[in-house]
C-alpha cells in the first residue's frame, strides 16, 4: 500500500516493494558515499543475495548470532560508548521506523531534526544535537545541576532538566531527544551544556560583549579536539593510530575543507553501529547500592525521574564519572568500568517496537528479544546502497597496502575465510548463505574483522583496518568541513577560559567543570 511518503520518495517505494533487487536502482537524494562526492557506481554497491526481501531474511539467523554473544570486558572505557552515540547523532538525523538511516527529506520521520541551510551543505558534528543550530541566538537548553561534590560524588556532575512528557516519562527539551535516551548520554550532554555556560560567564567577566558566541565556538572546537585526539586513537586499529598521529591529517586525502557536505552511508549503516557491540549488560552508575543497574532499565527509564529526583534523592542515577572515563587523579581501586569486547555482538537490551517496512516483517519471535536491534542494524548496512566490502577494499588498497602489507583486508580468498570461521563457529550449516562469505554486509564484515588476531584485525580491542579507515577518514573530513563555517577563537577569549592548554579529552572536561 503506498502512502503519500512512497509517492514522494521512490527510494522507499523501492525499498517497500517485494521485487526489490539489490543493489537498489533508486538511492536516496543527497545521500554520500565513502570517498565519493555522490552516489557510487552501482557496480561498486553492496549486492547481497540479489532479491532484498531474501537478502534480509538470510540474516534472521546472522542476527541470533551476534545477539547471542556471552559479554567479556574490552579495554575502552564505557563512556566511550555513550561519546560515539552522541558524536553520532550529532550527524545524522532521527530515522527510526524508516528502516535505513540515510532518508535526507525532510518531513518522513516525527521530530525529525530541521538543519539551516547553508551555502556549503549540511555542516553538521558541531553540537547542534545539544544545544541546537549554531547560528542561534537562544540560550542552552536547561540543565540540572546536582549538589555540590562530596567524598562520595567528587566529580562534577549535570543532568539535562525534563519538562515534557513523552512514552510516558519525562524527556528532555532538547533539538534531539535521542540524547536523553539513557542516563550516561543524558548527563555526558549536559557536560558540553555546562561548559558553555561557564565559558560564557568567564568572557562575561572579562567584559567581551560577544560571550555567548565565542562560548559556543569554544565548545565546538573543544568537541573536535576530544573526537581527534580522545575517541578516535582509543576505536581505532593501533597499527593507524601512529600514522594518524593527532588525526588531523588524512591517509587518503578526504579531509580538504568542503570535501564532505553528507556523512557517507558505510560509516551511518554500518561502521558507527559498532556503539551496539560496546553496550554492557549493566553499569555501576556511581558508588550507591542502587548505581548499578541493569541496561534494560535504563534504557526503559523511571517514569518519574525528575519526581524522585526533586522529592527523594537528588543524586538519584547521578553518574561518577570515574566510573566511565580514565581520570588520572581517581583513588586506587576506583577504575573505570571497561565497554565490551569488539567483535563478540551485541549484549542482551530489550525488545523493540521499531518496523521493518511491511514486505519485510521481524519474525514474531524476535520481536522480544535483542535480536530483532541486531537484525535491524544488519538490514540498514544491506538496503541503504552502501559501497561493497570488495569496492571498499579496492578504494583503500592504492592508499594503505604499501604501508600495510600484511593485512587480512587485501587477500580476498583471506576475508572470506575469516567470515566463513566466524559464521561456522556461530551458526548452523543451513543457516549460512553463500553471499555472507562471497559478499558480506559492511556491518557483518567489520563486527568479525573486529574479532580477529591476524594483521588488520581488531583483536577484540578496536575496530579493525577497514572500519578504522572509514570512522578516521569519515569524522576528519567532516570535522575540516566544519571548520569552514566557524570563526577563528581569539586565543584571548580560549586562554581566558581554558588557560595554558586546550581540552583535549573527556577526562580534561570533567576536571575543568569539577574546579568550578
Amino acid at each position: 500500500m503506498q502512502t503519500p511518503e512512497t509517492r514522494r520518495n521512490p527510494y522507499i517505494a523501492w525499498l517497500e516493494s517485494v521485487d526489490a533487487k539489490l543493489p537498489p536502482e533508486i538511492l536516496p537524494s543527497g545521500r554520500c558515499s565513502f570517498a565519493h562526492s555522490g552516489k557510487a557506481d552501482a557496480a561498486a554497491l553492496y549486492s547481497g543475495g540479489l532479491n532484498l526481501q531474501q537478502t534480509v531474511r538470510t540474516m534472521v539467523p546472522v542476527a541470533a548470532a551476534v545477539g547471542s554473544a556471552a559479554p567479556a570486558d574490552g579495554s575502552i572505557p564505557a563512556g566511550f560508548t555513550y561519546f560515539g552515540q552522541l558524536v553520532s547523532h550529532d550527524f545524522s538525523r532521527r530515522t527510526e521506523g524508516v528502516f535505513t538511516m540515510d532518508l535526507l527529506a525532510d518531513g518522513l520521520v516525527p521530530r525529525q531534526r530541521k538543519r539551516i541551510n547553508r551555502a556549503g551543505g549540511d555542516a553538521g558534528l558541531m553540537l547542534e544535537s545539544v544545544l541546537g543550530p549554531i547560528e542561534a541566538s537562544a540560550d542552552p537548553p536547561e540543565i540540572w545541576r546536582f549538589p555540590p561534590p562530596d567524598p562520595d560524588f567528587p566529580m562534577a556532575s549535570v543532568d539535562l532538566r525534563r519538562t515534557h512528557p513523552e512514552n510516558g516519562r519525562l524527556i528532555a527539551p532538547l533539538p534531539d531527544t535521542r540524547n536523553d535516551d539513557s542516563p550516561m548520554l543524558a548527563q555526558l550532554a549536559a557536560l558540553f551544556i555546562a561548559y558553555v555556560q561557564r565559558a560564557t560567564r568567564i568572557l562575561q567577566a572579562q567584559g567581551s560583549t560577544e560571550a555567548p558566541f565565542w562560548a559556543r565556538l569554544l565548545t565546538v572546537r573543544m568537541f573536535h579536539r576530544i573526537i581527534r585526539q580522545d575517541y578516535l586513537p582509543r576505536m581505532v586499529l593501533p597499527a593507524l593510530v601512529q600514522a594518524y598521529g593527532r588525526f588531523d591529517t588524512s591517509l587518503i586525502g578526504l579531509t580538504a575543507p568542503h570535501s564532505a557536505p553528507h556523512m557517507p552511508v558505510e560509516l551511518t549503516n554500518a561502521v558507527l553501529r559498532c556503539g551496539h557491540w560496546m553496550i554492557r549488560p549493566q553499569y555501576a552508575l556511581n558508588g550507591t547500592p542502587e548505581g548499578r543497574v541493569r541496561i534494560a532499565e535504563l534504557l526503559h527509564g523511571i517514569a518519574d525521574i525528575e519526581t524522585k529526583r526533586r522529592t527523594e534523592n537528588p543524586n538519584f542515577w547521578r553518574i561518577d564519572w570515574r566510573q566511565f572515563f580514565p581520570l588520572e587523579d581517581s583513588p586506587t581501586g576506583i577504575a573505570p568500568q571497561m565497554a565490551l569486547a569488539f567483535g563478540q555482538g551485541l549484549t542482551r537490551l530489550v525488545g523493540s517496537s521499531h518496523s521493518l517496512p511491511d514486505s519485510i516483517r521481524i519474525p514474531e519471535h524476535l520481536v522480544s528479544t535483542n535480536d530483532d536491534f541486531a537484525l535491524r542494524d544488519l538490514a540498514r548496512s544491506t538496503c541503504g546502497g552502501l559501497m561493497s566490502v570488495a569496492a571498499l577494499t579496492d578504494l583503500l588498497r592504492p592508499h594503505l597496502a604499501q604501508c600495510f602489507p600484511d593485512w587480512t583486508l587485501w587477500d580476498q580468498t583471506a576475508r572470506q575465510r575469516m567470515v566463513a570461521a566466524w559464521c561456522g563457529q556461530h551458526m548452523a550449516a543451513d543457516d549460512i548463505a553463500d553471499h555472507l562469505i562471497l559478499d558480506p554486509p559492511l556491518y557483518l564484515y567489520s563486527l568479525i574483522e573486529s574479532g580477529g588476531s591476524a594483521p588488520g584485525e581488531g583483536n577484540r580491542q578496536s575496530l579493525g583496518a577497514l572500519a578504522s579507515v572509514i570512522l578516521a577518514e569519515s569524522l576528519m573530513a567532516r570535522i575540516a568541513h566544519c571548520e569552514g563555517f566557524l570563526d577563528p577563537v581569539p586565543e584571548a577569549c580560549r586562554s581566558a577560559v581554558e588557560g595554558a592548554a586546550p581540552i583535549t579529552s573527556m577526562a580534561a572536561l570533567i576536571r575543568f567543570l569539577t574546579l568550578e
